[in-house]
């Protein structure tokens, strides 16, 4: 019974990482200054409360190198305030590191394949899963990024099928590298553009 009650928590978690995001940004003696570090570690944490309560132990140890490197930027940035020299010439790498590879890496594996196991161990249906997937998606990164999310709809959709259809995370999370890159070049040519 109580077992039953932690699944259906990590459930709700993985379709609603954004819980954990509001808890850690009302918690102040965690000293987080950035969002997306935020974003990051509620990622992690209910990425690893869903994996422990559905018995996910090949997915943990696949992406415990990614919550090693996760956990060293949060570090790394965190000591900004004392080694400014350092932070500053590695900032665009660390951020390029989170943009285009672990948050793809996180939201892939949590919002495609936490979210497929849960909701096969509970019997529901594909349908269900794309809806879900894909406003579990949408509505982490309204909290994280607001309104404009609205745009990534067919994105999440489409990943949630592409998924269905191929079983395979490393399919999804490939596109997502993709998309992620595709967006941030963008946006580097939008700011050239507006500051010249």
């Amino acid at each position: 019974m109580l077992l039953t009650l932690l699944r259906r928590f990590a459930f709700i978690l993985t379709v609603f990482p954004g819980i954990i995001y509001v808890i850690l940004k009302m918690l102040s003696s965690l000293r987080i200054h950035k969002s997306s570090h935020t974003y990051l570690l509620s990622l992690l944490i209910g990425s690893i409360f869903s994996m422990v309560m559905f018995n996910q132990w090949a997915t943990m140890l696949k992406i415990f190198f990614i919550v090693g490197v996760a956990l060293s930027y949060i570090f790394v940035e965190s000591l900004g305030i004392k080694f400014n020299y350092f932070v500053n010439h590695a900032k665009i790498n660390l951020d390029l590191l989170t943009t285009i590879i672990l948050f793809p890496i996180l939201e892939e594996f949590n919002f495609r394949q936490l979210l497929w196991v849960e909701m096969t161990y509970f019997n529901y249906n594909y349908i269900l899963y794309i809806v879900l997937s894909a406003m579990a998606f949408l509505v982490t990164h309204i909290v994280y990024q607001g309104i404009s999310a609205f745009i990534k709809i067919p994105f999440a959709v489409g990943q949630a099928i592409i998924f269905l259809s191929t079983q395979n995370i490393l399919i999804v999370i490939i596109i997502h590298l993709i998309f992620n890159t595709i967006v941030l070049i963008d946006r580097i040519e939008n700011q050239k553009l507006f500051y010249r």
